[in-house]
């Protein structure tokens, strides 16, 4: 019964899961050019910080966390530049 619950649900959002654009939040431009080359159309892409803007400095905004918070995946450089 609970596989068939499983079922149920997978084919339920099925349609959801293909049609819908992966939310994606990347840290800098290079991550962004990077993630748009691969996903394509299947991919919206929120960048953190401009191409106008030093990374080194850049502070996350309230307006930031909550892009974050709804993404689907998130992208970024762990590393130091």
């Amino acid at each position: 019964m609970k596989l068939h619950s499983y079922i149920f649900l997978f084919l339920f959002m099925w349609p959801t899961l293909v049609l819908s654009k992966i939310q994606a939040v990347t840290t800098f431009t290079v991550l962004e050019d990077f993630v748009k080359r691969i996903g394509g159309d299947r991919i919206e892409i929120t960048n953190l910080v401009p191409s106008d803007s030093d990374p080194h400095i850049y502070e996350p905004t309230p307006q930031d966390v909550k892009k974050i918070s709804k993404a689907d995946l998130i992208f970024y450089k762990r590393l130091r530049f």
